[in-house]
């Protein structure tokens, strides 16, 4: 069988096929936390709420779909097979380690003025870093 140049890059050919479904699961609700995660960014930050009850619903409604994605994805972990969870667990490593490093980083030039960042500089490292922790994990055990 013919694999795609995705299968090929990914391994997504030897995923089974509990796996693949509980990826889309967690691919939904993490989709589905950003966009509400959007959303209410959009609606705060542009002040288009402003009675305080409203915008403390709006500032608290991505979360509980954060909750929901962590559910799903430790129900996709613990479904795994075990050279998918392997991979997983490995990149996660990588992706809190980096994320540490980078809070740490980041904290420390804020504080000598040379580089201001926010929490959400340290995810995007963190992000990216077990984004990339799955790919090279993928390529090591195919």
């Amino acid at each position: 069988m013919e694999r795609t140049w995705w299968e090929r890059f990914t391994c997504a050919a030897d995923v089974t096929a509990r796996d693949r479904q509980n990826s889309r699961i967690v691919n939904f609700w993490a989709f589905a936390w950003m966009a509400v995660w959007v959303g209410a960014t959009f609606l705060i930050k542009g002040e288009w709420v402003t009675a305080e009850a409203t915008s403390l619903a709006i500032a608290l409604a991505p979360n509980l779909l954060g909750i929901a994605t962590v559910r799903a994805y430790i129900r996709f972990l613990r479904e795994a097979e075990e050279l998918q969870r392997k991979v997983q667990l490995d990149a996660l490593a990588v992706g809190f380690g980096v994320g540490m490093v980078a809070i740490v980083g980041l904290e420390l030039l804020g504080d000598i003025g040379f580089f201001e960042a926010g929490p959400s500089d340290a995810l995007m490292f963190m992000i990216l870093a077990y984004s990339l922790g799955l790919v090279f994990g993928w390529r090591r055990y195919r």
